[in-house]
């Protein structure tokens, strides 16, 4: 693979692909596609598959990049400071127990809460889980819906934004649409809620008795 090797990755949940892609992206590959739905999705319309095992060959240089990382944010302490400036809004991608409070989310992470101040932004049941972002058919639901719901949680559309969940896999997906839609303004908290509870001396919201989920599948029209 270099700088300008056209990839089109696919996977079985795409938080997990979409992942790679930014990471493709960070690294400077100018043309990385998903394939939307996944290896279902290419069964479905007759595409053909193999066992074989496929051995890339190995590249003597990567080649030029044009790389444009300022959309990451690595560190709680940078969020932390971009948010006490407020012109930014923190959008959590976590699941509703984890937004309350009543779960951490993983085994491995201690604490339980979200950022002060963070707005619920979807996504699904557990830390597994992104059904908030997806067609039934396992397909990625049309980014304007997305954009509805977010409008119901007082996220406008000019609003410059950041994005979390637990460790950095689940926000890839929102991320991901605001690429493909050139939404301006979105950012990437990479550290995420594990990042947040290990700072010291950084604000916490818990609020277990927040009871009424937003419906995901109401798109505000």
């Amino acid at each position: 693979m270099t700088a300008d090797t056209t990839v089109v990755l696919y996977g079985k949940a795409p938080n997990g692909v979409i992942r790679v892609y930014l990471v493709l992206k960070i690294l400077g590959v100018k043309d990385v596609r998903s394939l939307n739905g996944g290896l279902p999705a290419w069964k479905e319309v007759g595409g053909e598959v193999e066992k074989n095992a496929n051995t890339p060959r190995p590249e003597s240089e990567f080649g030029e990049t044009s790389t444009n990382n300022d959309f990451l944010i690595s560190r709680a302490t940078e969020m932390a400071e971009r948010l006490k400036q407020g012109n930014i809004k923190l959008v959590s991608i976590r699941a509703w127990d984890e937004n309350t409070g009543k779960t951490s989310g993983y085994d491995y992470i201690p604490k339980a809460g979200e950022p002060k101040g963070a707005i619920f932004g979807f996504s699904g049941e557990n830390a597994n889980n992104m059904d908030d972002y997806l067609d039934p058919d396992g397909t990625l639901r049309n980014p304007q819906e997305i954009y509805n719901l977010w409008a119901g949680q007082g996220i406008k559309a000019d609003d410059t934004i950041a994005m979390f969940c637990g460790t950095g896999w689940r926000n890839t997906i929102p991320w991901f649409m605001t690429e493909l839609t050139g939404r301006a303004n979105t950012y990437f908290y990479d550290g995420g809620w594990n990042d947040w509870q290990m700072t010291e001396n950084l604000p916490v919201d818990i609020n277990k008795d927040k009871t009424t989920k937003p419906d995901a599948k109401n798109d505000w029209k």
